[in-house]
């Protein structure tokens, strides 16, 4: 509401990692509404993995490690649904550190750590 804007995907720190994936795979946000959709879900899923990351969660096969991984492969599955066969998990991590960094500067400093984990469950993913 104090932004201005239609949904909450469009507020400036959702929208700071929602523009990075747009970046990455060259979709313009408000053409079509199925890739909105695919970016919308890119965006919360790379916020929720950082904030995750950072609060000591790691991807495993039970609880809350089950469900990082499984939403950062959902993401990494919107990437290539818009195109993107190229590792972006990294990138989205660090913009969304850039947007949430000022009210949780933790993730700035945990910054190193928390790129290392999503780009160690990028590459298994891979395998």
């Amino acid at each position: 509401l104090l932004q201005g804007v239609e949904n909450i995907y469009e507020i400036d720190t959702t929208r700071h990692i929602l523009n990075k994936a747009c970046d990455l795979t060259g979709v313009k946000y408000g053409k079509d509404s199925n890739s909105d959709v695919s970016l919308r879900v890119i965006a919360d899923h790379a916020r929720t993995a950082a904030m995750l990351i950072g609060d000591g969660v790691t991807p495993g096969n039970e609880g809350r490690g089950y469900v990082l991984r499984r939403m950062m492969r959902r993401t990494t599955r919107n990437m290539r649904l818009l195109g993107s066969q190229d590792r972006n998990m990294k990138e989205l991590i660090v913009a969304s550190i850039e947007a949430m960094g000022p009210q949780y500067p933790e993730l700035v400093v945990d910054q190193d750590r928390i790129t290392k984990i999503a780009i160690a469950e990028g590459e298994a993913q891979e395998q």
